[in-house]
This record gives structure tokens, C-alpha cells and sequence, in this order.
């Protein structure tokens, strides 16, 4: 999965986020990767929850006024972004 989601870039695809379960999750963009851990907790139900950490990625990246072209290693990600989130 990781080395098919680091070749997207280099087609012209601007970012790539993967969801890695209890492993985190991992961006590639043509000018960097980074891969982030999650929180350590006892998970009851994962129904929605990558609908919930993409929305929550999208709604950071459109409130930030960033562009996709614009993220960096430590602002790709909601919790990056707003520390308080």
C-alpha cells in the first residue's frame, strides 16, 4: 500500500492520505511523506471513522485558507493544524 501511495504523486496527484487502523496514518505528497501515529485507545466502534478523520481533514484544510500545494509535514493533518483540536 505504501509504495503504490508514494507513486501517485508522481502522476500529478497533489496528496494521498492513507488510514492505517491502529498504525496512524500517512500522507505522500509529491514533495514529502509523513506518517503520524494514533492515540492510544480502546476502540468500542469503528463504524464512520474514516468518514469522520477525512471530513475533519478536509473541514482543517478549506478553514486554514491553505493550499493543498501549501501543507507541509507538520500541517497536512487536522491535528496538526489546530493543536486544540
Amino acid at each position: 500500500m505504501a509504495d503504490g501511495a508514494a507513486e501517485l504523486p508522481g502522476q500529478g496527484v497533489k496528496l494521498v492520505v492513507a488510514t492505517l487502523g491502529a498504525r496512524g496514518c500517512a500522507a505522500y505528497t509529491p514533495a514529502f511523506t509523513v506518517h503520524r501515529n494514533t492515540y492510544n485507545t480502546e476502540i468500542q466502534d469503528t463504524t464512520g471513522s474514516d468518514e469522520s478523520f477525512f471530513g475533519a481533514l478536509l473541514a482543517k484544510i478549506v478553514l486554514s485558507d491553505c493550499r493543498i500545494d501549501d501543507l507541509s509535514k507538520n500541517n497536512v493533518f487536522p491535528c496538526d493544524m489546530n493543536k486544540n483540536t
